[in-house]
This record gives structure tokens, C-alpha cells and sequence, in this order.
């Protein structure tokens, strides 16, 4: 495939700012008062420093800008509160200016927002907190942030900045007074670039200052411009709330269709130019949008908009509905047959179901499901759901294979020699053993869950992501102080596959066969199977997952419904509305199983795990469609996201199409989603050895996309090692 992009530089801010910036941000901390207005004061000194320079001769606001390393942030620049010591060491400072960083970061250690939500996890599981799960061993690792977060743009394109503005001063309480506040830093904003742009775009943006937009060109500007200064990375049902401007802009003859295609180019450019390629969803299409027509006019531009910028952002998502426009397939396999690697496709039929009972929400409120990130569910400005842990089970597996601890760092091959393991009678007592230690992780986990989002509300009201959000202006209360509809969470879980086809290898080996008992399979695996290259033939030849075989696939539901019914069992007790499974990877997998031993699957030690809902690589060999049968296999409705990876030669896409016929067959087999990279043959295994013709190549990791030579070299092996149909 030839080349058709070019790399996009994103925005910069300079470092010889931000010292200044710091000392004002922290004199405004430290001016005390009451949450809500220490927070206004310092998000309302923060705000131009969110955005780059301004182009006077530009159609939108400026791009978002580095974030500084010190602010506050729901997401881009850090968790809450935040300081990022890297960035200040990255820079070079006179001794001077490092005397005064020095002061700058005592002040801010006590404050920290990842700190609090630390000391909240508590000393009982001390074992798991502040571990890199990148560069330790374990099971079980809490994730302190907050994610997904999109505001509802609709409605703030109806009512318009002013009108929001009155909706919170009718409020009279210190939140609304401190979202007031923030309301009339960013105004500021606006007034500044007003006095800078061109005609055309300072008459918008004043435009916006006084009421709603007019426009498809204003509502992309007010989209952009809440976007960056309320922290979301994503930009929610962009053809539901973007659309009907379009729709009337054509009707009025405001725009023909270059210039409104222009308008959108330039918002993806935006976008791409944010650099966040682990965020930057953009969903077209589905159920459940207020006008399908105007939506699916829009949706067709977003499709060129990604075509012409061969990007790897955003990362558009296309959901699949039978009511709306087959053109949008049609154009979704153009692009994805050129390499794009966008759109995402999913499955609403499936979907919009499967969420309704795993939240226990309705279906009116289902429809609004947003996959985020790298492929978890929320509802589009109605709920937090953070993926704040995770779980290796094949970890987990070890840990009970070999009697480890919970919390263990210890890898197999380092055991002394007098290492006492226990005994399983029979593959059942096994299982039941790897279930309680899951559960017992489960059980930390959602402490930590909890820790984040308590850990912050302690401090910050998230103010203008609150005023953004159902349900926070009617309860009068901050987004994670009891003002978002739906407080939930989730937890990214890793090793599932490889878990179940080491249990199905155990059974059959050991319990069935007879080839070996669990003392000696233990040695094997203790020694990366140097010596016992036989039985690792035979754990090969055990059926696995991704081949559509009854046996294998069963294995991986059990275990599937396992945790996630374990997961949905604690969200009650945690102060949560649920509490589920997101089966994602986002180069996890490569990581977690470099920190991981040999496995009983015939998996070497230090290698990948399997890419999410995938067969281990290497295992996968009955074609593409016995593959997606097995990832249709488990059931939807008690996650929060699966992702599907699937890796075809360009020979599906040409004279029939048959990829049409492969993805009807998973459709209706119950699959839910898929994610798709178009290579050739040998391609993967040349950019790695001549990366510098291969520039242009871009792969789907897990739930998001990256240019394959910008992978480090394990997550590139991992990636050509998948099979390629």
C-alpha cells in the first residue's frame, strides 16, 4: 500500500511558561476557600494555557496545547490535582528556577490528588499500590484516574453558553457559583481571541459568547471548545448533535457540500493534532439518534474526513444499525480496505441490549452507549465508568499452579528449591482455587475503584465536566459527589484466553490423558519447557480458543462468566450502580506477559498474552469466521466492552467482497464488534526490519489504533505474530 499520510506534529506549548503559570496556579490554591471556588480559581487561571496559539486565519478555535506538568485535569494532563516530575526534569533550568520548582513541588505533595485516593485504597492492600504494571510482576494492579468523561454537546448547543450560564446561576449554591466562575474564565477566552482573529471567525466566536450556534461551523467551535477545556478526549455521537446544523446549513444554502466537508476535515485535523491515540473517539451511526437522515449526512463527511487525512486519529466508531443509510457500510469497507484501520464497527442490535441489562438501565437509555478509549462502554454524558484496575489472570493462574502469594512478584523460575506447592485432586479443585484468588482480587480492586473517584471528589468538583453532565445541575451536586446519573466502573481484564486453554491443557494432560502429573508439569513450566519440548507438543494440540471448537470456547465462557458475575456482585456493596468486565488491550497484553512465566497453553515465558477477546497467537488456525464464531461465543450482557481484533489480507475486499459474507455470518452468530487491519502478506515483518519505508503502515494494537513503527519491538511482534487471514 502506498503512503498516503503524513505525520501531523501536535501542538506545543513552551516550556519557558509554564514556571510562571505553576506559581500563579498554586497562589491561587493556596488561597483557600471553599472546594468549589479553589477549583474555579484555578481552572479560570488555567484555561489559556489549554490552547495553543492562535491562528487568525483559521475556522476553528486553537488546538489543545501540551498540558502544562503541574494543573488540574480529568483526564489529559493527569488525575485531579496533578504534578508530573518528568516533564519539569525534561526541561533545563537555572539553579534559581530549580529552587523554586523545588518549593513549588513540596507545596503541591500533601495535595496530590493520586496521593489521596492512594492513602484511601488503604494499608491492606499496600501490596498493590504505585506498581507499574509495565515493569512487575502480578495479578492485580488498581489504576488511579478518571476517563471517558464526554459532555453533552447537544444540549449545550441548544441552550448555548449563556443559557447554560443561567441554568447554573439559578442554582444558588457554592457548586453553581464556582461553574459560574469557570463559565466567565473561559468567556475570557473567547473575548481574547475575539480581539485576535479574522472577521468570519471572530464574528463566531462572539456569536458564541451571546447565544446558541447558527451554524454547523459554530456548533464545531463551541464542540472544540468544551472538548478542551473540560478535559473529555472524546467527542461523544458527533453525527447526532452535529448533524442536524449541517442539515439546515445545506437547506439554506450557508454551505454546499465541499465547504461543510472542509468544516469537518478541519475538526479531525484537530483532533489528530491532540496526538491522544489512546482516546479521540468520534461515533457515527446507531440506534437511537434524533434525526438518522441529517445524522447519516454527517456521518458520510466524517467517513471522507478520515479518508483524506489517513490518520490515526480520531478513532472514528461506526455503530450498525438496520434503519440507517447502507451507504455508510459501504464507505466503512472503502476505507478499511485501504489500511485505515478506521471505522470501528459495532453492533447495536447486539449491543444496545447487552447494555441495558450489564447496566441495568432501559434500552431508551442503552441507545446512548459510548465505547471509549481502548473499547469500554459508558452512557454518552450520563455516567463515569474509569476502568481503575486490572487483572492478569494467567498471573493468577500461575499464582495458584505454584502455592504464590497474593501480591506475589515472584516468578516461577526464581522459587527456591524447597517451595512447597499444593496439591488439586482433580481439575475441579483447581478451578475453585483460581476462583477464590480472583475474587480476592475482585474484592481490592473495587476498593480501588472506589478510591479513585472518592479520593478526588475530597477535593475538586470536577466543575465544568459536572455542568456538562447528566444528572449534576438538577441534583445541585458535583459530578462524583452524588451528580452523575450513573456511578459505575469497570475493570480491564487480561489473559482470559490463555487462563482457559491453560485449564483445558491441565485437564486433558493431566486428568485425562495421563501424560504427566501436575508436580511435573509444574517443572515444565518452571523451566520455559526446556526438556519437556513433547508435552509442550501435546498442550499444543489441546483444542483452543478461536477455532470454533465447543470444547475450548466452553472453557473460556466458564471462566468469562466467572469474573464477570463476580465483578457485577460487588458494585452494590461498593457504593457503585455496577461494576463490570471490560475485555480491552491496549498493549497490556505484550507487557503483562513479559512479567509472566510459561503457561500450561504451550505459551513461553515472557511472551504476549492473547490480544483480548482473541485466539493466543499461533492457535488460531481454522480461518477467520471459526474465529469470530468463538469471539461471538461468550455472552455481552455482563461486560462493559470486548474487543475483537481481526487481521485480513486485501483479497477480501476485492470483486464479491466476501468480508461482506464473513461479517453477516458474525453479526449473526451474535458478535458484537470488530476491529480490522488490511495488510499483505510479509508486510509487518518488513516494516520491522526496514521501518523507514513503512512510515504510512498503520495497525490496530487493541481498542485503538498506531502507526507500526512507533510500537516498541515487543508490541510490533506481538501484532505479526497474529494471524492473518
Amino acid at each position: 500500500m502506498a503512503p498516503t499520510a503524513v505525520r501531523i506534529p501536535p501542538a506545543t506549548a513552551a516550556s519557558d511558561t509554564w514556571l510562571g503559570f505553576a506559581e500563579a496556579f498554586t497562589a491561587a490554591h493556596a488561597a483557600g476557600g471553599s472546594i468549589a471556588e479553589r477549583e474555579a480559581r484555578c481552572v479560570a487561571a488555567q484555561l489559556p494555557h489549554l490552547f495553543a496559539g492562535l491562528d487568525p486565519d483559521d475556522c476553528l478555535p486553537p488546538p489543545a496545547a501540551v498540558a502544562p506538568p503541574l494543573g488540574f485535569s480529568p483526564e489529559p494532563g493527569g488525575y485531579g490535582w496533578y504534578w508530573n516530575q518528568a516533564e519539569w526534569d525534561g526541561c533545563d533550568w537555572t539553579g534559581e528556577e530549580a529552587a523554586r520548582i523545588a518549593e513549588l513541588a513540596a507545596y503541591w505533595r500533601p495535595h496530590l490528588s493520586r496521593g489521596r485516593a492512594e492513602a484511601r485504597f488503604g494499608a491492606a492492600d499496600a501490596a498493590f499500590a504505585g506498581r507499574d504494571f509495565t515493569g512487575h510482576p502480578g495479578a492485580a494492579f488498581p489504576l488511579f484516574r478518571i476517563a471517558g468523561l464526554t459532555p453533552d454537546y447537544a444540549r449545550v448547543c441548544a441552550e448555548g453558553l449563556p443559557g447554560l450560564r443561567a441554568r447554573v446561576e439559578a442554582l444558588g449554591s457554592d457548586f453553581g457559583a464556582g461553574v459560574v466562575q469557570v463559565l466567565a474564565g473561559l468567556d475570557a477566552v473567547l473575548a481574547a481571541w475575539v480581539a485576535q482573529a479574522h472577521a468570519p471567525l471572530a464574528a463566531d466566536l462572539q456569536a458564541l459568547r451571546c447565544g446558541p450556534p447558527q451554524s454547523l461551523r459554530q456548533a464545531l467551535q463551541l464542540g472544540w471548545l468544551l472538548a478542551v477545556a473540560s478535559g473529555s478526549l472524546n467527542h461523544g455521537r458527533i453525527d447526532d448533535w452535529a448533524g442536524p446544523y449541517l442539515q439546515a446549513d445545506l437547506a439554506a444554502g450557508r454551505l454546499d457540500h465541499d465547504q461543510a466537508q472542509a468544516l469537518v476535515d478541519a475538526f479531525w485535523f484537530r483532533i489528530a493534532q491532540r496526538g491522544n491515540i489512546w482516546n479521540g473517539r468520534v461515533i457515527i451511526g446507531g440506534i437511537g439518534r434524533r434525526d438518522p437522515a441529517a445524522a447519516d449526512a454527517f456521518a458520510l463527511l466524517a467517513l471522507e474526513a478520515s479518508d483524506r487525512l489517513g490518520e490515526i486519529l480520531p478513532q472514528l466508531s461506526l455503530r450498525l444499525a438496520p434503519e440507517q443509510d447502507g451507504a455508510l457500510c459501504d464507505r466503512a469497507l472503502e476505507l478499511l480496505a485501504k489500511g485505515r484501520t478506521y471505522p470501528i464497527l459495532y453492533n447495536d442490535s447486539v449491543n444496545v441490549p447487552a447494555v441495558a441489562v450489564a447496566m441495568a438501565i432501559s434500552v431508551d437509555e442503552a441507545v446512548h452507549y459510548l465505547p471509549y478509549g481502548c473499547g469500554e462502554y459508558t452512557i454518552h454524558h450520563a455516567g463515569v465508568d474509569t476502568p481503575n484496575g486490572i487483572l492478569n489472570h494467567l498471573r493468577i493462574m500461575e499464582e495458584v499452579l505454584f502455592g504464590l502469594p497474593c501480591g506475589s512478584t515472584t516468578l516461577p523460575a526464581h522459587l527456591p528449591a524447597e517451595h512447597r506447592v499444593p496439591h488439586f485432586s482433580d481439575i475441579d479443585a483447581l478451578i475453585a482455587a483460581y476462583e477464590d484468588r480472583v475474587c480476592a482480587y475482585l474484592d481490592a480492586l473495587v476498593v480501588g475503584q472506589v478510591a479513585s473517584y472518592d479520593g478526588l471528589a475530597q477535593d475538586a468538583c470536577l466543575l465544568l465536566p459536572s455542568a456538562l453532565s447528566d444528572d449534576c445541575l438538577a441534583r445541585n451536586k458535583a459530578l462524583l459527589a452524588g451528580g452523575i446519573r450513573h456511578r459505575g466502573g469497570t475493570m480491564e481484564s487480561y489473559g482470559l484466553v490463555n487462563a482457559a486453554d491453560s485449564l483445558h491443557a491441565i485437564e486433558q494432560l493431566v486428568f485425562i490423558d495421563g501424560h504427566c502429573d501436575l508436580d511435573q508439569l509444574r517443572v515444565a513450566l518452571r523451566d520455559d519447557w526446556r526438556g519437556a519440548e513433547v508435552l509442550r507438543a501435546r498442550a499444543r494440540l489441546v483444542p483452543a480458543f478461536g477455532n470454533d471448537d465447543a470444547q475450548a470456547d466452553a472453557w473460556y465462557r466458564r471462566l468469562h462468566d466467572q469474573v464477570c458475575v463476580a465483578c457485577q456482585a460487588r458494585a452494590a456493596s461498593a457504593g457503585l450502580d455496577h461494576y463490570l468486565v471490560v475485555c480491552i488491550n491496549n498493549s497490556a497484553n505484550t507487557h503483562l506477559g513479559m512479567q509472566t512465566g510459561a503457561s500450561a497453553d504451550g505459551r513461553h515465558a515472557r511472551t504476549a498474552l492473547a490480544n483480548a477477546v482473541n485466539p493466543q497467537p499461533g492457535r488460531g488456525r481454522a480461518g477467520a469466521m471459526a474465529m469470530l464464531r468463538s469471539c461471538a461465543a461468550p455472552r455481552c450482557d455482563h461486560h462493559a466492552g470486548a474487543v475483537q481484533n481481526l487481521s485480513l489480507s486485501a483479497s477480501w475486499f476485492c470483486g464479491e467482497q466476501p468480508v461482506r459474507a464473513l461479517l453477516a455470518g458474525y453479526w449473526a452468530a451474535g458478535g458484537s464488534q470488530v476491529m480490522i487491519t488490511v495488510t499483505a502478506p510479509g508486510e509487518l515483518k518488513a516494516a520491522m526490519e526496514r521501518p523507514g519505508e513503512y512510515q504510512h503502515l498503520m495497525v490496530r494494537v487493541g481498542g485503538f489504533s498506531a502507526r507500526f513503527v512507533d510500537l516498541d519491538r515487543p508490541c510490533q511482534q506481538e501484532i505479526c505474530d497474529r494471524a492473518l487471514h
